[in-house]
C-alpha cells in the first residue's frame, strides 16, 4: 500500500514539469501531512499547508506539511493545488508578494495569493495526474470544529475546585467523587466546600 508520503512525492514528481515550463526547477522537498504550528483547527481561515524554507531545517531542505483536515484531493482548494502553493514557497520565495505571484500564476494558481486556488488548466492537469498515481491514501481528520459528529467524544471527566474556607487550601476532585461528599482540609480538618 502506498503511504501519503509516497503519493505526495510522486505527486510532486508530476506537477515539477509545470515549475520548469515556468523556467525554475524544484529543489528537493521532503513532504508529510500533519497539522502547521498555528491555524490547523481554525474554524474560519484554516491553515492548509505550510512550508518551512530550508533555512527553517538543519539538512537545508525545505518541508511541506498538508493539513489532514483536507478531504479533496483535485479539487481547486484540494491537497494537490495546496501542494502547488507551497512547492512555490519551496523554491525559495517567502511571503505572497510579486515574485511569488508571478511563479503561482505561471504554475497555474490564481485568486487572493494568500489563499491560491487552482485555475481551469490546472485542475486539468491535476485530474490527469489523480489517474495516473491513484487515489490519495487515508482519510481526513474531521475536527469538533467543523460541526460534524466526532468520534472523539468529549471528556466528560470535569474536575471540579473544592476550597477550605478557613484557610484557603485547594484542591480538584473528579465529580464522580463530591457524590459522597466534599473532601476534608488536611490543615483545618474541615470540610471543604466546592467552588464550581
Amino acid at each position: 500500500m502506498k503511504t501519503r508520503e509516497r503519493w505526495l512525492l510522486e505527486a510532486i514528481e508530476g506537477v515539477s514539469p509545470l515549475f520548469r515550463a515556468a523556467g525554475v526547477e524544484l529543489p528537493v522537498v521532503k513532504v508529510s501531512v500533519g497539522f502547521p504550528p498555528t491555524g490547523g483547527l481554525k474554524k474560519n481561515r484554516r491553515v492548509l499547508g505550510v512550508c518551512f524554507p530550508k533555512t527553517m531545517t538543519k539538512d537545508d531542505v525545505p518541508q511541506i506539511f498538508i493539513n489532514p483536515t483536507v478531504e479533496e484531493i483535485e479539487s481547486e482548494r484540494g491537497v494537490l493545488a495546496i501542494l502547488v502553493h507551497e512547492l512555490v514557497h519551496a523554491c525559495g520565495i517567502h511571503g505572497h508578494g510579486k515574485s511569488f505571484r508571478k511563479l503561482a500564476v505561471a504554475v497555474g494558481l490564481t485568486g487572493q495569493m494568500r489563499s491560491t486556488v487552482a485555475s481551469d488548466w490546472l485542475l486539468d492537469e491535476l485530474k490527469g495526474l489523480v489517474r495516473k498515481i491513484g487515489p490519495f491514501p487515508g482519510a481526513a481528520i474531521v475536527s469538533r470544529m467543523d460541526g460534524a459528529d466526532s468520534p472523539i467524544k468529549r471528556d466528560k471527566c470535569r474536575m471540579n475546585k473544592c476550597i477550605c474556607t478557613d484557610c484557603g487550601y485547594t484542591a480538584r476532585v473528579a465529580r464522580k467523587w463530591l457524590e459522597f461528599g466534599a473532601p476534608v482540609c488536611p490543615c483545618c480538618h474541615v470540610q471543604m466546600r466546592t467552588s464550581e
